[in-house]
């Protein structure tokens, strides 16, 4: 499938442009144009699948024309992508949304407050590599957010954070006002007191 591909390892796949797979139930697929010998995309290692797209790769459940934009390495119909850079954006356009209901900051930060966060790792991972937040059953039993108690979305995540940042700074201009209000008191009682004590003199 293609051109100046390699299937060299046992059970492997090449296909595109200058695919290689050098490893046992490796596959590789290139998708690309250069005409250079050594502009190659090569497997790793044994049962690898390796994906090269220079215009960018598209992931879609339903039919119709793949939009192209080279300054995303994966696009998805969703509208999620992820940048050639290495950001990745979830889906968020108003269009996309409905049934917008107002939240209560305070109450989201009562709830992140009781909400247990720890450091741990993965069973996959070992424990040499670590994380920290929260378990998404504690997550989704005080938010409620997302489709089930076994993952935590970015963009519930984000959400929440960016609620309580909002509810922190409306407690901190509120305490300012408190504070400004207190100092104009006691300098207006400085003032009185130094009233009376010019009067006594």
């Amino acid at each position: 499938g293609g051109i100046s591909n390699i299937a060299a390892g046992n059970w492997s796949f090449a296909a595109g442009n200058r695919a290689v797979a050098n490893h046992s139930g490796s596959m590789v697929l290139a998708a690309n144009s250069s005409s250079s010998n050594t502009d190659t995309v090569q497997s790793g290692g044994a049962e690898q699948l390796v994906l090269r797209a220079d215009g960018g790769m598209y992931i879609t459940n339903s039919g119709g024309l793949a939009p192209y934009n080279t300054s995303r390495l994966i696009n998805t119909s969703s509208g999620a992508y992820l940048s050639t850079g290495g950001s990745w954006t979830n889906s968020s356009d108003k269009n996309l949304k409905e049934n917008f209901i107002p939240i209560d900051g305070s109450d989201i930060l009562q709830k992140i407050s009781q909400l247990s966060i720890k450091q741990w790792n993965y069973k996959s991972e070992g424990q040499d590599v670590t994380h920290i937040g929260a378990v998404a059953q504690d997550f989704y039993k005080s938010f409620g957010l997302g489709d089930s108690d076994k993952g935590i979305a970015t963009v519930d995540a984000d959400g929440v954070a960016i609620a309580a940042i909002q509810a922190l700074n409306d407690t901190n201009q509120k305490q300012g006002n408190e504070i400004e209000k207190l100092k104009n008191e006691i300098e207006k009682l400085k003032e009185l007191i130094n009233k009376l004590a010019q009067e006594e003199k």
